[in-house]
């Protein structure tokens, strides 16, 4: 009995600890050679998986899983740390992909206007419609709401029952949205070649301005936007306090890119913790015996 016990406690205590990639680095969607990079803090690339078809965005659930949306393959596939590639959903156009704290799924389907979630045990249902020219997704951890942006400049908050509220408009052309650390929602907009910022309130303004095509964007944990503009193949680096620098260059078309290490905590499911609770009271058991 001792023996099972002791196995049951470190397995549920190694189902908490995230499969996680280097914290420093960055990966990013290569649109055009069908190429997932990884860039490190130094601004070295190198690929990380090849022979995709068209890598259109890429997202970290909380255990440090990598996702990427493939409009060529009609796929979303999922990619643990040692590079090994699994189907994770069938999609007919799939856009863009976002994750809440408790791993479930949003994805985005440029084909028929939905946007799926997918629960991390791999339920799949519609959670709202409407959205064929969908151009952004971003989850605030904060609020529990999905924001999804369309190429008119509009976004939409979304609960979790699928109720579809507007957020702030008049941003141009969306291409990618993300959270800073403090709530905040950063937009790209391709014909305005600005980043806007908007407050929790739904308040927009510029924030950085002056790049040919900005595409995609991501935080890392010091709060630094990172901006990949695909006409000039660079992925530029903002400071909180706004100084630029060029990160990184050379990519073909920096579509999607996140940091693994990005989210703000990791909230399991209900039944995990009653799952730890049971190791918990397991280790107890063993202790007292000792």
């Amino acid at each position: 009995m001792k023996k099972v016990l002791v196995v049951l406690f470190f397995f549920l205590i190694l189902s908490f600890i995230p499969n996680s990639f280097a914290d420093d680095e960055l990966f990013v969607c290569d649109y055009f050679r069908g190429v997932v990079e990884k860039i490190d803090s130094s601004g070295s690339r190198s690929s990380f998986i090849n022979d995709l078809g068209s890598p259109n965005d890429v997202a970290f659930d909380t255990l440090g899983n990598l996702y990427t949306t493939d409009t060529d393959d009609q796929k979303v596939y999922k990619i643990n740390s040692s590079g090994t590639v699994t189907d994770f959903a069938t999609v007919i156009s799939p856009q863009h992909v976002a994750f809440d704290g408790y791993d479930n799924a949003y994805i985005s389907d440029g084909s028929t206007g939905n946007i799926f979630k997918i629960t991390s045990g791999g339920t799949s249902s519609v959670l709202a419609t409407g959205f064929k020219n969908e151009s952004g997704l971003a989850y605030n951890y904060y609020d529990n709401f999905l924001y999804a942006g369309d190429s008119s400049g509009n976004i939409s908050k979304i609960s979790s029952d699928g109720t579809k509220t507007a957020f702030t408009s008049g941003l141009g052309k969306i291409t990618e949205m993300e959270f800073d650390a403090y709530q905040n929602l950063y937009v790209a907009s391709i014909d305005s070649t600005d980043i806007h910022k908007v407050t929790p309130d739904g308040t927009a303004s510029i924030w950085a301005s002056g790049f040919t095509r900005p595409y995609s964007l991501a935080f890392d944990n010091d709060n630094n936007l990172y901006v990949g503009d695909d006409v000039l193949d660079a992925i530029y680096k903002i400071t909180p306090t706004g100084t630029r620098s060029v990160f990184s260059s050379g990519i073909a078309s920096p579509t999607g890119m996140d940091f693994a290490y990005n989210k703000p905590f990791i909230t399991p499911e209900p039944a995990s913790f009653l799952l730890f609770g049971i190791g918990l009271f397991s280790f107890g058991i063993l202790r007292r015996r000792q």
